[in-house]
């Protein structure tokens, strides 16, 4: 404790503060941040100051971009992984494992090019799914969260980062011929 105490001492506490500053000025510019305060070499930087920049910075990076259809649309590259019951070939369980890429326009409609897909089932054998496309409609609320709604009525729960670069969706179907369950991570292009 003793040593460290002595780090800050005299002449340390400049070059610390300089070091802090440049930390802080780096992380403004990755965040697209203004901090109230810049320090030269060679000047005390008052705590003040030093937390008033690192409050600026915090809410810089805790600032949601409002989520809209128009700010959201484009080609969202996904990867899928889940379980389900093959309720047509005796409830054996199966995993999946997925990818592909949705198209979020900004009408609301969407569109999901699936790649084939082989899903490893319990008691042996693979069961197939060619790739397809799929449509539906979408919203999202300003908070990011959304819903990407499939024919018939199923729809799928989802919730994009602050960035609104990354959307993460889980579901949970229990009806239908393959019951199960999972999570898929989209990055935009």
């Amino acid at each position: 404790m003793k040593k460290m105490v002595q780090l800050f001492k005299g002449k340390s506490l400049y070059r610390y503060s300089f070091i802090v500053a440049a930390v802080l000025v780096s992380a403004a510019v990755v965040y697209a941040a203004s901090v109230p305060y810049t320090f030269s070499s060679g000047t005390v930087a008052k705590s003040s100051e030093v937390n008033a920049n690192f409050q600026a910075l915090a809410d810089a990076m805790n600032n949601r971009t409002s989520a809209t259809l128009a700010n959201m649309a484009g080609t969202w590259n996904y990867r899928s992984a889940g379980s389900f019951l093959e309720a047509l070939n005796g409830n054996r369980l199966c995993t999946n494992s997925h990818t592909g890429t949705l198209t979020l326009n900004a009408d609301g409609t969407w569109s999901d090019n699936q790649a084939d897909t082989n899903n490893y089932c319990q008691g042996g054998g693979v069961q197939t799914n060619t790739g397809a496309t799929f449509t539906g409609t979408w919203t999202v609320s300003a908070n990011g969260s959304g819903t990407i709604t499939y024919g018939g009525g199923y729809s799928l729960s989802f919730q994009a980062s602050k960035d609104l670069n990354t959307m993460i969706s889980a579901w949970n179907s229990s009806t239908g011929n393959f019951p199960g369950n999972g999570t898929a991570t989209y990055v935009r292009q």
